[in-house]
């Protein structure tokens, strides 16, 4: 680092007795050495593990990739179709109960309606492997009905609750893309029964049976779930659902004997969701 400067100052002559005013040209020179440490705030730890290894590990590393693990929690919204259907079981299923159509019939109502809900979740990531375990409370608002085609008085119907999830996850990420696949178990609160409730003739007997109420089963399926950015993420999600078989009774009024009457009913179906988690 150079300073020139001219400066003027007093110089001795003779016998320096007198003072003559002089110019006399000043250079000034410095040397600085420093050394210093700096540090990139959010470095990614990958990175900085790379470095402290050397500069060719560090080298290696290059982009790094989107880590899925750890906790998240989110919302979602979609759609749901199905079947619920009624079967007539034998005598020997309900001693003392009686064909209200015929054993054996059944009487299958299709199911439509909207989805939504909150899930939560954990993720572990492995190289490229995410494997993990979600749990999501929602509504299953689907609804259907469906009369017999033995008589048109008599109908099957069946109205979605509110259902839970338990799963887990399996699937392979891409940096920010992950899919996947699901299974586990699923409890819903459907109210599926049967019913005849017209009265044609003083004969003719009317049953409303009991509803299904609480059914547990299983679901399985897959999706596709992409971060938008750093914490946030977005997904599409298809499952299969399958509640089980369940036994409901009624018992007939102005008909009988017998005036008992069963129906084993089984709902299945399918959902569609897309929905929203956030690292926590």
């Amino acid at each position: 680092m150079n300073f020139d400067e001219t400066n003027q100052i007093p110089a001795n002559v003779g016998n320096g007795l007198d003072n003559i005013i002089s110019n006399v040209a000043v250079r000034t020179q410095m040397h600085i050495a420093r050394a210093g440490v700096n540090y990139q705030f959010g470095a990614p730890t990958e990175r900085l593990s790379a470095y402290a290894a050397g500069p060719v590990a560090y080298k290696a590393v290059g982009p790094v990739a989107y880590n899925w693990t750890g906790w998240y929690a989110g919302a979602n919204v979609g759609g749901a179709w199905g079947k619920s259907k009624s079967t007539e079981p034998g005598s020997e299923a309900v001693p003392g109960a009686g064909p209200w159509l015929a054993f054996g019939h059944t009487i299958s109502a299709k199911t439509t309606g909207m989805v939504g809900g909150a899930q939560a979740g954990y993720n572990w990531q492995v190289g490229s492997i995410v494997f993990g375990a979600e749990g999501d409370l929602g509504y299953l608002g689907f609804k259907g009905q469906q009369s017999s085609s033995l008589f048109v008085g008599t109908f099957e119907s069946s109205t979605g609750g509110f259902y839970g999830t338990l799963r887990g996850r399996l699937g392979f990420a891409w940096d920010r893309v992950l899919v996947y696949g699901t299974g586990g178990l699923m409890v819903a609160d459907v109210a599926a029964g049967v019913a005849n409730p017209t009265v044609l003739t003083p004969g003719d007997g009317t049953i409303i049976s009991d509803k299904t109420k609480t059914q547990a089963g299983w679901t399985a399926g897959g999706g596709v779930e992409f971060a938008v950015m750093d914490g946030w993420s977005i997904k599409g999600e298809y499952l299969h659902f399958d509640l089980g078989t369940k036994r409901v009774q009624g018992t007939a009024i102005n008909f009988g004997p017998p005036n008992i009457y069963a129906w084993d009913i089984k709902n299945i179906g399918d959902l569609v969701r897309f929905g929203l988690n956030k690292k926590l």
